[in-house]
């Protein structure tokens, strides 16, 4: 109880020794804090790409053994129309699935007349569609995200045919989604494409013609009508994509079946044993099928490739910034332990043993520690909610748009980290404290030692 009680009078004596120890606390426990929040922000940001942008779903589902074949041979290895509707059959009722999309892929050539330009296209149920670009989740780690960058959503379109290209897509081919949209009138020769009149008329006309092999290996083509202008979030694929309703690529791939469905859970956190449930739930059914979790390095190669990298330069940061703190902390409190060497000697004078110094000098390391922690969390979520709201532009490597640069850590990671500083100061303390106290009385009193 005595040392308890010298513990908190000596943090009232030696207010500059617990200063200088307290603001190393709290710089600590700001420089940790903002290392966790940029790696979670930008995790999260990775993830939200993955699962709302790249190939959605927290879940996808395939034919069996298709991974690497449904590009390929899609008529051999995409979901067939019974097979897509047994699946939504079930998936539909099922308590933990928020919603489920389909989606089928193609490629081909499209072109206004004059010239023509390789596409990748993405066809999707446009309400289901809609539905994913408004997730909360989505909205929630990059408000500032822009699926739509010119013209019309194609699920607000009223056009027959409605199709979207991806900005770069749309540069090449001198459109912009933002006219009228009037349809050039009359013909002219090829020979007639690089006349500055001809391509001023083209670059107002939404009409563009599709070209590509359907599933039994002839050729289709089909007219669309260009409504809007989109960001796929990443640079590989931002000048070559195309998105248009699913019955308008079955149309044009002449078939009626779809490359995967994408599983949108209620809980994301779920996804891996999903994957791996209903796997099991449709082969009892007699359908055979692939899940993959949105994570998988099987299903999303630009997510794990990009992630990989992350953690390994979170991981080397994270271990400099905390080798950094913890030296500061260290070094700082035996910097105040030395200055406390001859009231260490006292109290070894008037009886007072090794542990009952260590003692003392822990509940005041407490003491500080506690009240260093709780200042440098209000700092930190003040200045962290400050730089939000200077919304800085900040470019990830590899995506096509900017996000706002944020340090967004968990909230209990204020809890983890206070918790972990103050075992650190309290700990180092008493054992410097200790070894302090263990020298004889002499040497401790003796001014020149």
């Amino acid at each position: 109880m005595y040392s308890f009680l010298l513990g908190l009078e000596s943090l009232r004596q030696h207010a500059r020794r617990n200063v200088l120890a307290g603001a190393a606390i709290a710089v600590g426990l700001l420089a940790m804090m903002s290392i966790i929040g940029y790696v979670n922000r930008t995790n999260s940001y990775l993830a939200a790409i993955a699962i709302y942008i790249q190939q959605p779903g927290h879940v996808a589902i395939i034919k069996k053994d298709s991974l690497r074949r449904r590009m390929i041979e899609p008529k051999l290895y995409s979901l067939s129309a019974p097979e897509w509707t047994a699946l939504d059959a079930y998936l539909s009722q099922d308590t933990k699935v928020a919603f489920i999309s389909p989606y089928l892929f193609g490629f081909g050539l499209v072109g206004d007349g004059c010239k023509s330009f390789p596409f990748t296209v993405t066809g999707f149920d446009l309400k289901k569609q809609a539905a994913v670009i408004a997730h909360p989740e989505l909205k929630a780690i990059i408000p500032e995200y822009k699926s739509l960058t010119g013209g019309e959503n194609l699920w607000d379109s009223h056009e027959k045919a409605p199709i979207a290209l991806s900005g770069g897509l749309a540069k090449k081919m001198n459109k912009s989604a933002n006219t009228d949209g009037l349809a050039y009138p009359g013909t002219f020769e090829s020979t007639e494409c690089d006349k500055p009149a001809v391509k001023a008329k083209l670059a107002f006309d939404r009409n563009i013609q599709l070209l590509t092999q359907d599933f039994d290996n002839r050729l289709n083509a089909v007219d669309g009508d260009f409504v809007g202008e989109f960001s796929t979030g990443v640079d590989f694929t931002e000048k070559s994509s195309m998105q248009m309703p699913i019955h308008l690529l079955q149309e044009l791939l002449r078939t009626d079946k779809i490359s995967y469905i994408g599983v949108f859970l209620k809980n994301r956190l779920e996804a891996h044993d999903y994957a791996q449930s209903i796997v099991k739930i449709m082969a009892d059914k007699g359908i055979q099928i692939d899940a993959y979790p949105w994570d998988a390095e099987a299903w999303n190669q630009n997510y794990f490739a990009s992630a990989g990298v992350m953690v390994v330069t979170e991981l080397f940061v994270g271990l400099i910034v905390a080798l950094v703190v913890l030296l500061s902390i260290v070094n700082t409190l035996t910097i105040g332990l030395a200055e406390a060497r001859r009231e260490i000697g006292m109290l070894r004078a008037v009886g007072y043993n090794p542990n009952q110094i260590a003692s003392i000098f822990a509940v005041e390391s407490f003491a500080t520690a506690v009240l260093a922690v709780g200042i440098g969390s209000l700092l930190a979520f003040i200045l962290f909610e400050f730089i939000a709201q200077l919304k800085i532009a900040m470019h990830f490597p590899g995506f096509s748009q900017e996000s706002t640069f944020q340090i967004d850590p968990p909230s209990w990671t204020y809890a983890f980290v206070s918790v972990l500083l103050v075992l650190l100061v309290v700990g180092t303390s008493a054992v410097l404290a200790r070894r302090y106290a263990s020298q004889p009385i002499l040497n401790l009193l003796d001014r020149g030692g």
